[in-house]
């Protein structure tokens, strides 16, 4: 490392190598997956983060007056009229499909495509429930300290992301198998198989709407529209920064994803808390200028549409400041160039590998 880049470097050693974990104040929860500050901000795509902070939106489906496929085995199944489930008021469908299971939803709603136009609402606002999980809430990137022995939540074979907390182990996201090929990293994700299988049984012997696979099985990141612009907030500060302003390219930018540097890696870099053993408040890093922890560690953040009820005047832009902090990181990693060669480690990391 020359001496410039030992002048601007920002992570203290100790941080540098150790493995971090996104905890939540206040339910104790924990993620199982995470990485090293290197792997997290200058090699990995961590789009699993934005999914962790950015507020969902509902995904566009075809109208609801779509037919179901006639290629299917025809089986009893009817919309007639005299159904004496058909004749109650709309508002008792909704309130019958609010106390089902979600497996059941799926069964009832293919019933006809009447009540199929409920299920599928059902079912949407049912996976929304597995997204933004931790926006708005206290967060801290928690270090350990790899060289020594200690307990935590490590990455599970199968991929699964997931969060683990003193009362119950969640699954929320999996690893989907061939995520390497993906052009989008945030489509390397899926919900964990809740009516995956179930879904396909049904269509191995019935008729069914056209659109039900991608109903049950949707792509997490489908719920965030690509067509506005989207920030980063920090409620606690009430401070915002934009995707325009982090982004390397402008065609980087979908939504709340974007590719190389984006919200992700702002928030593992603003949030880290390194722990030095027994001695947690004592860095022995003599490089001066060197930061154990973060300027947000136990802030409030969310990812959200930019609008008038999201951003008003009462909230400052931080863009530039926050630009500042991550050049002065990757900088000390790359040089003065370090735009392009972040570009060319990240890309290359998505690769397929042979």
């Amino acid at each position: 490392m020359d001496q410039q880049a030992l002048k601007e470097r920002y992570f203290c050693l100790r941080a540098r190598q150790q493995e971090y974990f996104f905890a939540v104040a206040g339910i104790s929860e924990v993620s199982s997956w995470g990485g090293t500050i290197d792997e997290m901000i200058f090699e990995e795509s961590v789009a699993w983060i934005v999914l962790l902070f950015a507020k969902p939106g509902h995904p566009r489906f075809s109208p609801v007056s779509e037919p179901f496929e006639q290629s299917k085995k025809t089986v009893v199944r009817s919309s007639r009229p005299s159904s004496r489930l058909l004749t109650l008021p709309a508002e008792l469908h909704h309130a019958i499909f609010d106390l089902l299971k979600i497996r059941d939803v799926v069964s009832l709603g293919l019933t006809c495509q009447y009540l199929w136009a409920i299920s599928r609402s059902v079912i949407t606002k049912y996976f929304t429930r597995f997204l933004g999980v931790w926006a708005g809430a206290p967060t801290t990137c928690n270090g350990h300290d790899t060289r020594w022995p200690y307990s935590s939540f490590g990455r599970e074979e199968l991929g699964l992301f997931n969060f683990v907390n003193m009362r119950k182990h969640r699954i929320i996201l999996a690893k989907r198998p061939n995520s390497i090929t993906s052009p989008k990293p945030e489509f390397s994700w899926s919900f964990r198989d809740l009516l995956r299988k179930h879904a396909l049984y049904i269509t191995q012997k019935d008729r069914c709407p056209a659109d039900l696979v991608r109903v049950v099985d949707p792509a997490p990141a489908s719920f965030y529209p690509t067509n506005g612009q989207w920030v980063l907030r920090n409620l606690t500060t009430r401070q915002y920064v934009t995707a325009q302003a982090i982004a390397l390219k402008p065609e980087y930018i979908r939504g709340p994803f974007i590719d190389v540097l984006g919200f992700g890696e702002v928030i593992v870099a603003h949030t880290f808390n390194a722990t030095h053993g027994s001695k947690p408040r004592y860095c022995p890093d003599i490089q001066e200028g060197t930061r154990c922890e973060g300027v947000w560690v136990g802030h409030a953040l969310d990812i959200v549409p930019l609008n008038a009820a999201t951003i008003d005047d009462g909230w400052e832009d931080a863009s530039r400041e926050v630009m500042g902090l991550i050049g002065r990181i990757c900088r000390a990693e790359f040089g003065e160039d370090w735009q392009e060669k972040l570009i060319a480690r990240k890309c290359s990391s998505l690769k397929p590998k042979s």
